[in-house]
């Protein structure tokens, strides 16, 4: 699916982006993203993907939540959140690891925030 998102940004016509559009539907549909195949333009890529990536993250919400719960279980969120304990956090797509105290985890929002990069996940969870 990311590599469609991509070639979708590098379509050279209407007619190549809507067939590349067509060919996520069962992704667009989960993600409620319902808009007719001939009225897809480049403009509404950024849209997709955010509905794309929200639909993504609701579906691990779950996860997310156990997660926080657990890091409550022994008070490490407790530490976490008053930057008393500093550990490592491995993201993929950065070039050095996280330190925790980077991380603002609730059972709404993940947040990462460093000199080199600001995300925010699951705002709307």
């Amino acid at each position: 699916m990311v590599a469609t998102l991509v070639k979708m940004t590098h379509a050279s016509s209407d007619r190549e982006l809507q067939e590349l559009y067509f060919s996520i539907y069962d992704q667009r549909e989960a993600a409620g993203f319902m808009l007719l195949c001939n009225s897809f333009k480049k403009d509404h890529i950024p849209l997709l993907q955010s509905a794309l990536v929200s639909n993504m993250v609701l579906d691990c919400r779950d996860e997310l939540d156990q997660f926080i719960e657990g890091l409550r279980t022994h008070n490490v969120l407790t530490l976490v959140r008053e930057e008393k304990l500093c550990c490592l956090l491995a993201v993929g797509s950065l070039q050095s690891p996280l330190l925790m105290k980077e991380v603002c985890l609730t059972s709404s929002t993940v947040r990462i925030s460093t000199g080199r990069l600001t995300r925010k996940l699951a705002s709307c969870l």
